[in-house]
């Protein structure tokens, strides 16, 4: 994206934002080396405060950003009275503990991605998680020169994530606060197991953080192989169809990046077009009977890139899309495992 359609993107979310009631305004948080640019930040009125929609990613000059635009709104950080987290995802989250720390503002998040944080902050070391995507990726089936790369390339393992600890863990449907005229939490599962909306009923507005995006399509899966234990693909199809009957009753959708005046219900159907052809994609390259790995299948479809160009670090990315569009498989009788208890596990087409 170059810098005069990001210009556009951030002067299309202003102009479409100026009329919502509780709604100061709107940030463009810089996220460092990732392809999405900037993180949205939403600025809600409070009860004793402001309430921020996610925070962005952790680092000086995503802190300046946000500082600097909540000046701009006749706000500073220290009057931040709560944090709203659509999922754990660094450049969502990472800020929030920083921003807490200079406010005593709180933190809420749906309680599926609030344990996976408690999980993250566990990790001893970078080497640990190292040790721990190794034999994740072994479990997918990936080969010993595989391994060996993805050890080289130092694994994914980021201290960007939020330091502090959530404060309020969130279900479907709980009242976040009454404040901005009542904000409530909409669970929308398939980005993570735990991501969730904000939704202002009386507005008839709700911040949707990743579940959808006018040009990418969300990446959909869990990231623990070979199969996807949560069924991301199937929860995320469902909470997609929550979403377009919420635009279509005329509920404004605000997303965390790109732009936001767009059709929704048109590009839901686009994203759910997306993962039927993935579907079918797995399907094909399993169409011969012959069983494969998580690692084979992945090796097989068709990816933006060829598997050859995809860097090491990217590998559990394409594993994790690929494991949640063959679980939807084998949960719907399109495909099954013969020996379960074999290592790595393969996998066939059902016929």
């Amino acid at each position: 994206m170059t810098s005069d359609q990001q210009r556009d993107n951030e002067v299309s979310a202003r102009n479409t934002l100026t009329d919502l009631h509780g709604l100061i305004g709107v940030i463009e948080v810089p996220v460092m080396s990732l392809p999405v640019i900037s993180t949205r930040v939403y600025v809600l009125e409070g009860a004793q405060g402001h309430i921020l929609i996610d925070a962005g990613w952790d680092d000086d000059t995503a802190w300046q950003a946000l500082s600097e635009g909540l000046a701009a709104l006749g706000r500073e950080v220290r009057e931040t009275e709560g944090i709203v987290l659509t999922h754990h995802h660094p450049d969502h989250s990472g800020l929030a503990g920083r921003v807490k720390a200079e406010s005593d503002a709180w933190i809420a998040m749906h309680e599926i991605d609030a344990d996976l944080m408690d999980q993250l902050r566990s990790q001893e070391s970078a080497e640990a998680h190292l040790s721990w995507e190794l034999n994740n990726l072994a479990a997918a089936g990936a080969p010993t020169p595989a391994l060996e790369a993805y050890r080289q390339a130092g694994g994914s393992f980021s201290m960007a994530y939020m330091s502090d600890e959530v404060d309020r863990r969130l279900g479907d449907g709980d009242v976040i606060t009454p404040a901005a005229g009542g904000l409530t939490a909409l669970w929308l599962p398939g980005h993570t197991g735990g991501h969730m909306g904000a939704i202002l009923e009386r507005q008839r507005a709700v911040f949707t953080g990743d579940h959808v995006l006018s040009k990418t399509s969300p990446h959909v899966g869990e990231f623990v192989f070979p199969v996807d234990e949560h069924d991301l693909l199937n929860r995320y199809l469902e909470s997609l169809e929550k979403v377009r009957t919420l635009a279509v009753e005329g509920f404004s959708i605000y997303p965390a990046h790109e732009v936001v005046d767009v059709d929704w219900p048109q590009r839901i159907e686009e994203l759910s077009a997306h993962h039927r052809r993935r579907l079918d994609d797995v399907r094909q390259v399993l169409s011969d009977g012959e069983p494969r790995t998580l690692w084979d299948i992945a090796q097989e479809m068709s990816w933006a890139i060829k598997w050859a160009d995809i860097p090491p670090i990217s590998w559990p990315l394409a594993l994790s899309e690929c494991s949640a569009h063959l679980t939807y498989l084998l949960n719907h009788g399109f495909a099954e495992s013969p020996k379960a208890d074999e290592r790595p596990m393969r996998f066939v087409a059902r016929r």
